[in-house]
């Protein structure tokens, strides 16, 4: 039952083998990965096992999270230049919101409703960055340190982190200041909304 795939190439993905982001569709028929080549998005149909056509080159550079949203079934995604969406209806990728300030980021999640986005702040002594997709703007910050991965709670209310010391559960209500973030000199400003 292995579904045979190219060969991916890792960029960015800390050298793991294989696709290491996906994505699967509320009614589980769909899977999407990224594909070979830098930019496209591979969808396979689970029950035939079978790669069907989608939108290639809607990326623009490594795909570092993608979830659907379960209420219409749009694709989220976030890649090296922002966050995009794919509707259902045309299939066409619109940016929705792009990075101000990337380079000192990592994109670590989607909540499960395809609202929120999580990053973490490169470095040893970090954040927790919670970013409202829509509006594209920080609506939570919380401290954690060496963070290497993190869930959102089913209900998208608790993010969890393992972090250096073991498993933290974030509290979203619990936040720092987040203007206290975007005036950090480091970290500085993270999402644009994009000129209309």
């Amino acid at each position: 039952a292995d579904i045979p795939l190219e060969k991916y190439d890792g960029t960015g993905t800390s050298n793991k083998p294989g696709a290491w982001v996906m994505a699967l569709s509320p009614d589980e028929k769909i899977l999407l990965i990224p594909g070979m080549v830098r930019g496209d998005i591979v969808r396979i149909n689970t029950i035939t096992h079978q790669k069907e056509s989608y939108p290639a080159s809607d990326a623009r550079g490594t795909i570092s999270a993608m979830r659907f949203r379960p209420e219409n079934g749009d694709v989220i995604f976030a890649d090296s230049q922002g966050i995009s969406r794919i509707s259902v209806g045309d299939q066409q990728a619109s940016i929705m919101t792009q990075w101000c300030s990337r380079s000192v980021y990592s994109v670590e999640g989607i909540s499960p409703d395809g609202q929120y986005l999580a990053l973490v702040s490169y470095g040893l002594q970090g954040y927790v960055i919670l970013l409202n997709i829509n509006a594209g703007q920080i609506i939570g910050v919380y401290p954690a340190s060496y963070v290497n991965h993190l869930r959102f709670s089913a209900d998208g209310r608790k993010i969890f982190v393992m972090a250096k010391n073991g498993l933290i559960q974030l509290d979203r209500t619990r936040s720092l200041d987040p203007q206290a973030i975007i005036r950090h000199p480091q970290y500085g400003n993270v999402a644009c909304i994009p000129e209309p």
